[in-house]
């Protein structure tokens, strides 16, 4: 049955002068927690590993076994089998287990692209212990690849990669194809088939049905070939290795006549593609890869248990901009390095990663395990960052400048930014100054207005009394200023002391509106607001809505309720106080939403649920943003809740951040007939997303909150998704998908 390639040679089985060359590359793929926590799963890997290793011993023509491109596998399986650790080396070492380049499986939307730097370093590091890493950009099931992957790769030496998720097949045309990055660098990829890395596992257990399973892939892969090396990886989700595939594998040529087949690995498939093909004749695909259209992107994942969202943006920010920078700085002042600690918590932090994890879309207990690696990981981080701030501090010298009943105040910036800082966080005190109201006097003599707030620490205790540099009778308390600017990842010296400092002129409150020097927000009575850009000019009307709407779907898909009607507040409560420090606006509000869906799912409850929401909108001096904080109980079931700001623009375009990049999405949504997944209007963002025309714009920065929507409602809407709150992994038909991911499991 002959081909001809679109790369401009003839392939055929049985009578090519190029015969085809299939590289079968047996594995598994491990998801560390799933539809079962990580400790079933765990066990579960001991019995498939103590097999595999059986199997490479016994089996010399077993050449080679892919461990699913995650060195995380070897640490779970020696912390249980320790005295395996020297055959795991050996294997190896000799080419047989490979292990690399990352650390877990991760997703790339929903997770910071400092994290997927930390996760290539760890897991290289630790491959690194056993012999090689792989050097094959493995991404078998991401749901989606951000357009910066091909330039992390090839930073670190990584030249090939292997993918399967969000790209069109017609955009790739063959199986091979350049990946290229925003910054022109380039991997040459190769872009797994419908079926995924999956479908070919355990194929000697019925050779007939084995046979056809083969047939089948060479069919949809074979034409597709600009090289005429084809990959047929064996194994599926948690699937054991195949003993009699070696067997299996000298059945094969008289099958295919004219085919030859290899058991081999990912670095001896592409060694022999960079031989016989020329990258610059394939297709370039450039971008975010995030379309529905061939393969399921799952794109519903961004709101699926947002706490975990939240959670996972508060460690990233502690470490990456808090805690290890200021590492660096107390290791340049001759302070010992605390990488050990910095590694522990990055390694917890990773450890909830993989996009089953991060996406959310696993049983209750995987989120209760994935609370305690975030504890663990804010642990370390804030007791590293608190004794590094507090060393630094003692290294700053405060003599001449302070007077009788002053006390010295070091604030940090770990940002790059200039101009008014925010400054925030707690410290010790001398117990006498309890209760009083306090000032601070910047650099330049500028006496400026301090909140004093409650602290959430705990008193001091035992050798923590010691400390050089405690206070007497110390007490932990919180302190809010407006700094008029520090330096940019440095700190500056302000000058503590007893007083009430005059509030800044720019800052005004009356009833229902808060105003600074740049901006007037006024409160509408249904809990709206108005927002006037004094700088512009152009006034923001109907913002702050909520919205609910009722979702049958599962984790992974929003699946609206036929017939449905978005839910709105009617009214709200407003309260407004002026602070020496701030400005603010605080809104109590409540939806009247049905408690849950009727038992066909067909429609909505008729029986209605109180959802109390109180929000405060608060103003600084000299800040050009708008802060928002939302407290809600959430008492409904199977819906999800957002937040509308129309913006009154109307653009074919919106700007979102990425991973080191800045994202232009289209806000049309194609039809989608026939398509894998329908697509859906909601998009991750990560942190901000802005909408504008050149004359006016809205961005909505977030700390954790991922998703959202561009409305078609003439008025520029965005939709910022804060729950969406379901009671199924997986459920199936539902309308954007016929088939759930995994077989239905019970309810969460």
């Amino acid at each position: 049955m002959p081909w001809e390639s679109t790369y401009g040679e003839r392939f055929a089985w049985g009578d090519s002068v190029r015969p085809f060359q299939v590289e079968v590359v047996p594995h598994t793929h491990w998801d560390r927690e799933w539809y079962r926590p990580f400790q079933v799963f765990r066990a579960r890997l001991v019995e498939l590993l103590d097999s595999l290793l059986k199997i490479l011993e016994e089996q010399k023509e077993f050449r080679h076994f892919h461990l699913d491109g995650q060195t995380v596998i070897l640490e779970d399986y020696l912390e249980v089998r320790p005295e395996r650790e020297p055959l795991v080396r050996r294997l190896v070492e000799e080419g047989r287990l490979s292990v690399g380049p990352w650390y877990v499986l991760p997703d790339e939307f929903l997770i910071s692209g400092e994290s997927l730097i930390r996760n290539l370093l760890l897991g290289r590091r630790l491959a690194a212990q056993f012999g090689s890493p792989c050097q094959v950009g493995y991404l078998p099931d991401m749901f989606g690849h951000i357009a910066q992957m091909p330039q992390i790769l090839r930073r670190f030496g990584i030249k090939s990669a292997v993918l399967w998720r969000g790209l069109d097949y017609e955009r790739s045309r063959h199986n091979e194809f350049r990946w290229v990055a925003p910054d022109g660098s380039w991997v040459l990829a190769l872009h797994l088939p419908p079926r995924g890395y999956g479908g070919l596992a355990l194929l000697s257990r019925d050779p007939e049905d084995g046979l056809e399973r083969v047939r089948k892939h060479l069919e949809f892969t074979a034409p597709r070939s600009a090289s005429g090396v084809i990959l047929l990886l064996s194994g599926d989700d948690h699937m054991p290795p195949d003993p009699g595939l070696p067997g299996f594998l000298d059945r094969l040529p008289a099958a295919f006549p004219g085919l030859e087949f290899r058991l081999g690995s990912l670095e001896e498939f592409f060694k022999r593609v960079w031989a016989r093909v020329d990258p610059d004749l394939l297709a370039e695909v450039r971008g975010e890869l995030n379309s529905p259209k061939d393969t399921r992107v799952l794109q519903s994942v961004y709101s699926t248990r947002m706490p975990l969202k939240q959670l996972n943006f508060q460690c990233e920010t502690l470490l990456e901009r808090w805690a290890e920078p200021t590492c660096v700085y107390t290791e340049w002042l001759g302070f010992r390095p605390q990488i050990g600690l910095l590694r522990s918590a990055w390694k917890r932090l990773l450890r909830n990663h993989p996009h089953d994890s991060i996406c959310g879309c696993s049983v209750d207990q995987v989120e209760r395990d994935m609370r305690a690696r975030f504890a663990w990981a804010q642990e370390i981080g804030e007791e590293l960052l608190q004794r590094n701030l507090q060393a630094i501090s003692q290294r700053v010298d405060t003599a001449g400048l302070l007077s009788q009943g002053e006390w010295g105040l070091v604030a940090f910036n770990p940002s790059s930014q200039e101009g008014p800082q925010l400054v925030e966080g707690e410290c010790l005190l001398p117990g006498a100054l309890a209760g009083e109201e306090l000032s601070a006097l910047s650099p330049e003599g500028e006496e400026l207005p301090v909140e004093v707030l409650p602290a959430e620490r705990k008193a001091l205790k035992g050798p923590e009394l010691l400390e050089e540099g405690i206070p007497p009778e110390p007490e932990w308390t919180k302190l809010r200023f407006v700094a008029p600017g520090l330096p940019p990842h440095g700190c500056g010296f302000f000058r503590l002391r007893r007083g009430k400092a005059r509030p800044p002129r720019e800052l005004g409150a009356g009833e229902r509106w808060i105003e600074n020097r740049h901006l007037r927000v006024t409160a509408s009575t249904d809990g709206t607001l108005e927002v006037a850009d004094k700088d512009t000019g152009e006034v923001y009307s109907g913002l702050h809505r909520f919205e609910d709407l009722g979702d049958r779907g599962d984790e992974y898909t929003f699946d609206p309720v036929p017939g449905d009607s978005p839910v709105y507040p009617s009214r709200a409560e407003i309260e407004v106080s002026l602070h020496p420090v701030r400005a603010s606006l605080i809104i109590r509000t409540e939806l009247m939403v049905p408690e849950g869906l009727v038992p066909s799912r067909a429609a909505r409850a008729e029986k209605r649920v109180r959802i109390p929401i109180e929000t405060t909108v608060i103003l600084y001096p000299g800040i050009k943003l708008i802060h928002f904080s939302t407290w809600l109980d959430n008492t409904a079931r199977d819906h999800r809740l957002r937040v509308l700001f129309p913006t009154g623009v109307r653009a074919e375009e919106a700007w979102a951040g990425g991973a080191f990049d800045v994202l232009r999405r289209p806000i049309e949504v194609p039809n989608g007939e026939g398509w894998a997944e329908a697509p859906y209007p909601t998009k991750h963002f990560r942190p901000f997303v802005y909408l504008g025309d050149g004359a006016r714009g809205l961005a909505l920065v977030t700390r954790g909150l991922p998703e959202y929507e561009v409305l078609g409602d003439g008025e520029g809407t965005m939709a910022l998704t804060l729950l969406r709150c379901v009671g199924w992994l997986s459920r199936h038909p539902l309308v954007p998908h016929p088939r759930g991911p995994v077989p239905q499991p019970p309810p969460v």
